[in-house]
């Protein structure tokens, strides 16, 4: 078995907390009436509605819907035969009814898509108990080909039990099993149903039989408690008094499908308004991405500016600092150049000094003033020039002795002989002497 630990098989549905009602088995299928002389109700009733239950099975509303070729959805409440309406799920129990017709519809009281069928209630007890209030809620019986498990995504049936029960909570999620194509097997009454919002929504049509002329007349109400004496309205034959019945489905079925066609133009341009809001969301992700790159360049930019603030910042404050030591150097230079002037003038004026004080010596000057005067005027290279010239000119004296006699006692004629020595000097000697004026 596929679904080992599971006492229940995924493929039949029974959408109902039960509580079953007693009714007896003997009582068979006929035609009678109730005492208001109703035949048949035809009520509307809305079977199942799109989304969870209480028993946690969820429905898809596609999946409500059906397809034709297969008879699964709507369309399996009619074919391959009108399915019947019964008490609790039991298939031992009297069918009070079987289904007329069934539509799908988005717009239900419950404001969730589903469908609605109208079955044909002949039994006189349950007439009497959907008049009185009795019978309101059902529940619908139905297999289908797949159970997914919401928790892990297992298809029960195909694949196995996945050890997520319906209604247990896993990690703060309950467990749910959603159902695939259904195949409607069973409306039935129930006191407590799955789907809270699966009851009858209008009595409909009720059938009567006159007691005079063994006719039959057709009244709609829309009240559960209305008393089937009210209201009615005598047609000819059952004939026409079906088709008028029929023709208030048609019309039902034509607004019904006026409000689908409706919504599916309203549904285009959701859709066309979320396509484009998605469209818009785009361009501001485009234009936001685009804006924050260009905010990036713009700092990466700012940042370059300020590291070249930076850098001639740097270089104005080392060139401020050159110029400062530019400034510095150039005074320092004024100084020496004018302390090197000054130097030059006094070694001008000494090289004067001495050249006058060498002629002077030499006896080719007669006055000073004269030669300091005519050697004043000439340059330091001219006077070196003169100075050399005078070196060269120079004589040297070479060294005589000579004896000189001296009496140092007068009065006794002693002589003393002193001799005298002149030592030879070079030019050289005599030019340095000179200069260091000696």
């Amino acid at each position: 078995m596929k679904w080992h630990k599971l006492d229940i098989d995924p493929r039949i549905i029974s959408e109902s907390s039960i509580v079953k009602a007693t009714l007896p088995k003997d009582v068979k299928l006929q035609e009678m009436t109730t005492e208001g002389g109703i035949r048949y109700l035809l009520p509307r009733i809305e079977a199942i509605h799109a989304g969870a239950t209480r028993n946690n099975t969820r429905y898809l509303a596609d999946k409500l819907r059906g397809h034709e070729e297969l008879k699964s959805g709507t369309f399996s409440w009619t074919k391959p035969y009108p399915k019947p309406v019964i008490y609790n799920h039991d298939v031992e129990t009297e069918v009070t009814g079987r289904v007329h017709t069934a539509s799908y519809t988005e717009f239900t009281t419950a404001g969730r898509p589903g469908i609605i069928v109208v079955p044909k209630i002949s039994h006189p007890k349950a007439i009497q108990d959907i008049m009185d209030g009795r019978l309101l809620t059902v529940s619908i019986g139905a297999t289908t080909d797949s159970a997914i498990c919401t928790i892990c995504g297992t298809d029960i049936i195909n694949e196995g039990f996945c050890g997520h029960y319906r209604g247990e909570v896993f990690d703060g999620v309950t467990a749910q099993w959603e159902c695939g194509n259904l195949w409607f097997d069973e409306l039935s009454w129930v006191n407590v149903p799955a789907d809270q919002d699966a009851m009858i929504v209008d009595i409909g049509a009720a059938m009567h039989t006159t007691a005079s002329a063994n006719r039959e007349s057709v009244s709609v109400t829309s009240k559960v408690k209305e008393q089937s004496g009210s209201n009615q309205k005598t047609e000819e034959g059952d004939e026409k008094e079906m088709e008028e019945l029929q023709k208030q489905l048609e019309a039902l079925q034509a607004a019904n499908d006026a409000l689908v066609a409706e919504k599916a133009a309203l549904t285009t341009t959701t859709e066309t308004l979320e396509a484009e809001k998605a469209t818009l969301v785009t361009e501001k992700e485009e234009l936001e991405t685009k804006l924050s790159e260009s905010e990036v360049a713009v700092a990466a930019e700012q940042t370059k500016v300020l590291e070249k603030e930076t850098t001639l910042a740097e270089k104005t404050t080392a060139l401020e600092t050159a110029e400062a030591n530019l400034a510095t150097e150039k005074e320092a230079r004024e100084q020496l150049v004018l302390a090197n002037t000054e130097l030059a003038t006094s070694v001008h004026e000494s090289k004067v000094e001495h050249v006058v004080g060498l002629r002077l010596a030499l006896g080719k000057e007669s006055s000073k003033e004269e030669a300091l005067a005519k050697f004043k005027s000439r340059s330091i290279e001219s006077i070196t020039d003169s100075i050399s010239d005078l070196a060269n000119e120079s004589v040297v004296t070479p060294v005589t002795t000579r004896t000189v006699a001296t009496v140092e006692h007068p009065a006794t004629q002693v002589l003393t002989t002193v001799t005298e020595s002149k030592v030879e000097m070079t030019s050289e000697d005599v030019l340095k002497k000179l200069l260091q004026g000696l």
